[in-house]
């Protein structure tokens, strides 16, 4: 294996808005190359 180095800074980030989600899905990436999307279960 080897050691992680991992930065004192990092954060986490806020999740996407409803209007981002959309905006990917209908606009950035309708066909779903990029973001798949999710299965129903």
């Amino acid at each position: 294996g080897f050691e992680l180095i991992i930065p004192d800074d990092v954060y986490e980030l806020e999740p996407p808005t409803v209007e981002e989600i959309r905006l990917i899905r209908e606009v950035i990436d309708p066909q779903g190359y990029f973001v798949k999307k999710a299965i129903k279960a």
